[in-house]
């Protein structure tokens, strides 16, 4: 039985729903169907924010009185896990815990690649964003955009280089966003790109890239048209198909040196039950052809499904 480390990343600070923060608690009922599938999710507990969500970034000079300890406890905690054989699977939580979950990466990895895949790029500066929202700023911070973590992240030990970068899935840029992305050079593949090229053609371009380095892959469910995944915050239409993600987890599967795997915006209190199955089971349905280039039999989604059911019949 293979194993996988699992570490909860309980943050919904850096978007505008509540849910997030007991995203990967919710998760914890898939661990059974996992094990029948030959996988043992070592649980290695949680890290979370308890700051509210809704909280806006509208300028550089707001960095130094943020709450950045939970995303440096969760950054020490991921750098410990990383060093461990096990690949790594982060349950957020929103995209902002990717300055814990990339950063940590990075730091332990200079020579590798990060494939985010996502609706959206995610390299905001605070006085750029449209929102104030600190899951859409991760990259800027993380790629030291203007020199932002030299200036406040001191925490962050290594930045992440922009040609170690693959952006897949995304559709809905900030004006800033294009400029920073066109400016560093940073490899994407657009939505419009997989529907043209189609997503095995986009797979083994991805997996040429990484040239077989230590590789982290974070998964954003927005990066899924909504009605495949419809319990995430931001959604976006005209996103990936679920056939092209597990088209891309399948290729990556491949790929020897594996370490971590984020999945976030996963939101339980978003949509109806059948809403929430659907998009958690989307999510598990990646998770599974990456690390296992095969698919969930129908009688675990059955028994995921029924069990899911059951829980909700007899919660007050």
């Amino acid at each position: 039985m293979k194993e996988i480390n699992f570490l909860g990343l309980g943050f919904e600070v850096g978007q505008e729903q509540n849910g997030l923060k007991s995203s990967h608690e919710y998760f914890r009922q898939y661990f059974p169907f996992l094990k029948k599938q030959g996988y043992k999710l070592i649980d290695c507990g949680e890290v979370l924010s308890h700051d509210p969500y809704g909280t806006k970034l509208r300028s550089a000079d707001e960095l130094p009185a943020f709450n950045w300890l939970p995303y440096k406890e969760a950054y020490a905690r991921i750098q410990y896990l990383l060093k461990q054989p096990e690949v790594l699977l982060n349950w957020g939580g929103d995209h902002s815990v990717a300055l814990a979950t990339v950063g940590a990466f990075a730091s332990q990895n200079p020579d590798g690649y990060v494939v985010w895949i996502d609706a959206h790029t995610d390299v905001n500066l605070p006085e750029h964003s449209l929102s104030g929202n600190l899951h859409g700023m991760p990259l800027s911070i993380l790629l030291n955009v203007q020199g932002i973590a030299s200036a406040h992240f001191s925490w962050i030990q290594n930045v992440l280089p922009a040609d170690r970068l693959i952006y897949v899935g995304v559709r809905d840029l900030d004006p800033f966003e294009k400029e920073i992305v066109q400016e560093l050079g940073i490899t994407v593949f657009t939505a419009s790109d997989i529907r043209s090229l189609g997503m095995g053609t986009v797979s083994r371009k991805v997996l040429s890239q990484v040239h077989g380095k230590p590789l982290h892959v974070s998964f954003d469910i927005d990066s899924l048209s909504p009605e495949v995944a419809p319990s995430t915050g931001v959604p976006v239409s005209d996103g990936l198909t679920l056939d092209d993600v597990m088209t891309l987890g399948r290729t990556l599967s491949q790929h020897p040196s594996l370490r971590s795997v984020d999945i976030v915006e996963v939101n339980p209190s978003l949509g109806s039950a059948d809403d929430v199955f659907k998009t958690y089971f989307a999510a598990l349905q990646f998770l599974m052809s990456l690390i296992h280039q095969g698919e969930i039999h129908d009688g675990i989604s059955r028994s995921v499904k029924a069990n899911h059911a059951a829980s909700l019949e007899s919660s007050p």
